[in-house]
């Protein structure tokens, strides 16, 4: 199994993330790790951190994103699912804009859902505004099981010239296109 199949789609385009807050045991990696057994968590102690929980996700690569996947936490008691949300996209962190999106996701179902933008953004960063959430106390807390980007992951095709003049009834070469697999 080539070891680059196994990461997100934000680490193959080179990637990361920050969140405004996290409880310790629950930090923005395990958004990532294809589990959403595993999820972050905004801080609930000592202190709740106050809310608007985010997550902002930096595109060093200017890749074109076409949405978030999301995924809820399974198992746990639910507190925290996204409600709703606002996604932002800018280059500087500075100016953010209108939303490119806003929505509403379902709670309490363990599945996959994805949030489509209105059309491909190269920015440099997305930020994933989490307007309500479930919560079965007073406090505010966002969680999430999973989190990644929606962009065209797979290597460019390569031009490769093939030497031919050996085989019988060729004149010259051939050149092909080809998927090279990384090292």
């Amino acid at each position: 199994v080539n070891a680059d199949s196994q990461k997100s789609a934000l680490e193959r385009i080179g990637g990361s993330l920050s969140v405004s807050s996290f409880q310790a045991g629950r930090e923005k990696e395990q958004m990532l790790d294809g589990s959403n057994r595993t999820y972050w968590q905004s801080q609930t102690s000592p202190h709740p951190a106050e809310p608007p929980h985010f997550v902002t996700i930096e595109n060093p690569q200017k890749a074109k994103l076409s949405g978030l996947d999301y995924s809820t936490p399974s198992g746990g008691d639910g507190s925290g699912q996204v409600k709703t949300f606002e996604v932002y996209a800018s280059d500087d962190q500075a100016d953010w804009g209108a939303p490119l999106v806003r929505g509403e996701l379902l709670t309490r179902l363990a599945a996959e859902q994805r949030i489509h933008f209105p059309a491909p953004t190269d920015k440099r960063f997305i930020k994933f505004l989490i307007t309500d959430s479930d919560s079965t106390g007073e406090q505010s807390l966002a969680s999430i099981g999973k989190l990644d980007v929606v962009a065209d992951v797979s290597k460019p095709l390569q031009p490769v010239r093939v030497r031919t003049e050996d085989l019988p009834g060729s004149q010259g070469s051939l050149e092909v296109r080809v998927q090279i697999p990384p090292d």
